[in-house]
């Protein structure tokens, strides 16, 4: 059983203006062609990841996807779809995929359902997050690391109803030191992930909204030896078992667990921090509006500027439920955008 989406009027006004500003970039010019890389991303390479199934194919496409074409280079963050391998819709999904975006170059990866692990699965309960289908994205996650080359340095997640508003570059979760900037608060834990890495969650990561999800390639399995030992369990398969029936985030347990593992690899910036700051270029769709896209598609292509721009240009300097305390610092804002603008030639 899966989680089903129910749509708004908030959504679908953006949908609408996303799709008629994906169209006018596709066909009045190729808005990546005078693209400049810059030595961090020649550096440093990136792939992006999204887990799904042929369920969230109109959010796939209407969301993800809409806003990726509009800001993000695929060029320099090819993304890459992982769907159920034992199901025929999903590969005929797959199929489609990758015939309309074929410009995009999207990879499609077909993940074996797993069979020497019981993935949780209460058909009973109200909570999406007990269901079969979740838990196995979940769980998926935690393993995206086998799905890419060693020439990818790191990983992004999204989701299927992540929506891009402004230009993803490496300077948006990079610091200087090429470390992973990870935006966080204190509050809302999930209260099982405590149980899962056996300790005290240091952060909440999950409840900012910040898409994508960053991490370093080789994080992954060092989490998932952490899980093993900790629990002390033949494989992380059956250490997972036994912390998933209840609400985690999987997220929270990854970035707990790499504070202690690589904290010379993540930076954790807080909501509450006055020295250092990370960039927000995409969220969940439920907290945006169609201005927020207006805005990224006039700052970063100088199309659909005929609005008030100057009103929603800081929301890159946002954490969807935590005030942060740069929030309104301009010039943070414009030096983004004008380094955008230098990247796009425009």
């Amino acid at each position: 059983m899966r989680f089903k989406f129910s749509w708004t009027h908030k959504r679908v006004a953006f949908i609408v203006f996303a799709l008629i500003a994906t169209l006018f970039l596709k066909y009045k010019y190729h808005h990546w062609k005078n693209y400049i890389d810059n030595n961090k991303e020649k550096e440093i390479k990136v792939g992006l990841a999204c887990r799904t199934f042929h369920g969230d194919e109109l959010r796939l496409k209407n969301i993800l996807l809409a806003t990726y074409e509009m800001f993000v280079n695929p060029k320099v963050y090819p993304l890459t779809l992982i769907l159920d391998g034992g199901s025929p819709r999903d590969k005929e999904m797959g199929d489609r995929i990758k015939f309309l975006y074929k410009s995009l170059g999207i990879r499609i990866v077909y993940e074996p359902i797993p069979i020497n692990i019981t993935i949780p699965d209460d058909k009973n309960s109200p909570d999406r997050r007990s269901h079969f289908g979740y838990n196995l994205q979940q769980w998926s996650t935690f393993h995206f690391d086998r799905y890419f080359n060693n020439d990818i340095d790191i990983i992004g997640v999204a989701d299927v109803d992540t929506a891009f508003f402004a230009y993803l570059s490496h300077e948006s979760f990079l610091n200087a030191f090429k470390m992973i900037k990870v935006p966080h608060s204190f509050d809302r834990f999930f209260y099982n992930d405590n149980a899962a890495i056996k300790g005290n969650s240091f952060m909440e990561t999950m409840h900012v909204d910040i898409f994508p999800v960053f991490f370093y390639r080789n994080s992954f399995a060092k989490v998932r030896q952490y899980l093993k030992e900790i629990w002390k369990t033949d494989s992380f398969d059956k250490a997972f078992e036994k912390f998933a029936y209840f609400p985690y985030s999987q997220f929270n347990i990854l970035y707990n667990c790499l504070i202690k593992l690589q904290p010379e690899s993540y930076e954790f910036v807080s909501h509450l921090s006055k020295t250092s700051f990370k960039i927000s270029v995409a969220t969940h769709s439920t907290f945006n509006s169609y201005v927020d896209f207006r805005t990224g598609c006039c700052l970063t292509h100088s199309i659909c500027c005929n609005h008030n721009s100057q009103i929603h240009y800081l929301d890159i300097l946002r954490y969807n439920n935590a005030e942060t305390t740069w929030r309104n610092n301009i010039t943070l804002a414009e030096s983004y955008y004008n380094l955008t603008k230098m990247y796009l030639k425009t």
